[in-house]
C-alpha cells in the first residue's frame, strides 16, 4: 500500500503589522525589552543590567576581621544579598570566623542573629572574639522548619525597621549548622521508622524562597556546615556537605576551612617549634580556599593564625597580605613599614601592630583602598611616624616611640609601650 505523501501547509505570507516594531526604535534590544513588558503587562519582569532598578554588583560586605580571608572572598567579607557556606572539619575555626562577622556586623550598626542548633555558643568566648552577647540575637529550640520561618520574620523586620527609621542598616543571619538542623518528621519519628531525605527535601523546597528575600533586602546568609565522607569515591573529593544538593547550588561561596598545625610560643612571646620543652600551645594555623565563588576569581587560598581565647589574629593576617601587595617591605626576616623596620619575624611584627593600632590601622587603611573595598582617597591617610628615644640601642624603626618600648619584644631594651589611641581617631568615614 502507497504510502501518502502530506501536503506541505503553506505558512502565511507576513504582513506590515507582524514585521512592526513593538516601540519605535532602532535599538533591537530595547524593541525586545518593550516586547516582554508589553506582553507581561508589567515592567518588572525584565530589565536592562546597567539600569537604576536592579543592582547586580555587590552592595555591601561584612568583614570577617581577617584580611587574608576577605581577600579569598573577593570583595572584602561576606557579600550582603548571597549565601555563603563555611565548612571544614571539627575544630577547624568555622564558628569562630562567624562570630568575628557578627560582631563586625554589629560593629557597624547592624542587626546579628544566630541560630545555634549544634547548643555550642560559648558566650564568654564571644564577648572575648568581639560580639556584643548583649545585643546577639540567638535561637536554639525547633525543626528545620521553624529555622526558616525564624529566618523569614528576620528579613521582615529588618524591612519594617528600615522602612520605618529610612536607615540601611547591614543585617545577617548565621546558622549553625546545616547538619544539626533536622526536619519535623526527623523529631516525631521513632527509632525504627525509616525517613529518608526529608532535611533535603525541605532545603530544596524552602531555600530559594528565602534567597530571592535576601537578595532583595540586602541581608547576609552566612550557614556552616560540616564535612561528610562520601562511599565508594575512587576519584576526587570524598568529602561532602549537608543539606543534599540545594545548598551547594545555591551558595555564592562556598569556603572550605581546615586547621594545618599548632602554633607555638614561649614565655616570652617569641615564635618557636615543638622540639622546646617549654614551648607553649597558643593556637593554631589555619588554611582557607575558596572553592566556588560567583563574585571573584574562585580557588583562591589563605593561611591565617587562630589564637585560643581570643580567635583570628588581625595584625598576622595583615602582615601577611600587607607584604603581597607592596604596603609592607620585608628584608630578610625583618618588615619594613614608611622605611622603618617594625619587627624581626611575623610573630615580633604582629605584636608591634598590637601595641601600635593607629600603625596597624593605617596599613588596613591603605590595604583596602588599594583593593578598592571601602576607601577610595588614599590622601585622607595620615601615615603615622615612628619616634625612637633617645636611649634605643637598636635600628632605626624598632622603636614604637618614647618611651622606648622595645624590651617588649627584644630583651635588650626595657622599656614599656605607650597607651593604644583609637583606630576611629586615624580613619575618618
Amino acid at each position: 500500500m502507497a504510502s501518502k505523501k502530506r501536503a506541505a501547509k503553506a505558512l502565511p505570507a507576513p504582513t506590515s503589522a507582524s514585521l512592526a516594531p513593538v516601540a519605535a526604535s532602532d535599538d533591537i534590544a530595547l524593541d525586545v525589552l518593550s516586547g516582554i513588558r508589553a506582553s507581561a503587562k508589567s515592567d518588572e519582569v525584565a530589565m536592562f543590567v546597567g539600569s537604576d532598578e536592579i543592582a547586580f554588583k555587590i552592595r555591601g560586605v561584612i568583614s570577617t576581621q581577617c584580611p587574608a580571608l576577605d581577600l579569598v572572598l573577593g570583595r572584602g567579607g561576606f557579600p550582603l544579598g548571597r549565601l555563603t557556606i563555611v565548612y571544614g572539619k571539627e575544630g577547624s575555626g568555622k564558628t569562630t570566623l562567624v562570630l568575628h562577622a557578627l560582631a563586625e556586623c554589629q560593629a557597624m550598626g547592624g542587626v546579628a542573629v544566630l541560630i545555634d542548633k549544634e547548643y555550642a555558643l560559648d558566650p564568654p568566648y564571644a564577648a572575648a572574639v568581639g560580639v556584643n552577647i548583649e545585643r546577639l540575637i540567638i535561637s536554639q529550640d525547633g525543626s528545620l522548619e521553624d529555622a526558616f520561618r525564624l529566618m523569614n520574620s528576620v528579613i521582615d523586620r529588618v524591612v519594617e525597621f528600615r522602612q520605618r527609621t529610612g536607615r540601611r542598616v547591614p543585617a545577617m543571619i548565621a546558622l549553625d549548622s546545616i547538619n544539626a538542623c533536622l526536619g519535623q518528621a526527623t523529631i516525631n519519628a521513632d527509632e525504627d521508622d525509616a525517613v529518608i531525605g526529608v532535611e533535603s527535601r525541605i532545603w530544596s523546597r524552602n531555600l530559594p524562597k528565602l534567597l530571592k528575600r535576601a537578595y532583595h533586602e540586602d541581608i547576609a546568609l552566612v550557614f556552616i556546615s560540616q564535612v561528610r565522607t562520601k562511599i565508594n569515591v575512587m576519584f576526587g573529593d570524598p568529602n561532602d556537605i549537608a543539606g543534599g544538593n540545594a545548598p551547594k547550588f545555591y551558595a555564592s561561596i562556598l569556603l572550605q576551612v581546615q586547621p594545618t598545625g599548632a602554633s607555638r610560643e614561649t614565655a616570652g612571646g617569641e615564635k618557636t617549634t615543638g622540639e622546646d620543652k617549654d614551648a607553649i600551645k597558643v593556637g593554631y594555623m589555619a588554611f582557607a580556599e575558596a572553592k566556588k565563588n560567583r563574585i571573584a576569581p574562585p580557588f583562591r587560598k589563605a593561611n591565617f593564625l587562630l589564637r585560643y581565647g581570643k580567635g583570628v589574629d588581625f595584625n598576622y593576617s595583615l602582615l601577611a597580605v600587607a607584604v603581597d601587595h607592596g604596603i609592607i617591605d620585608k628584608n630578610g626576616a625583618w618588615y619594613v613599614y614608611n622605611g622603618e623596620r617594625i619587627g624581626q619575624g611575623a610573630i615580633a611584627a604582629a605584636k608591634y601592630l598590637d601595641a601600635r593600632p593607629d600603625v596597624s590601622a593605617a596599613i588596613n587603611f591603605q590595604f583596602r583602598a588599594k583593593m578598592g573595598w571601602d576607601y577610595s582617597d588614599l590622601d585622607a591617610l595620615e601615615v603615622p611616624t615612628i619616634e625612637h628615644s633617645a636611649e634605643c640601642l637598636a635600628s632605626p624603626g624598632e622603636c614604637i616611640g618614647p618611651p622606648c618600648p622595645v624590651g617588649v619584644y627584644y630583651e635588650d631594651h626595657p622599656g614599656e609601650a605607650p597607651e593604644a589611641s583609637g583606630v576611629a581617631e586615624l580613619v575618618e568615614e
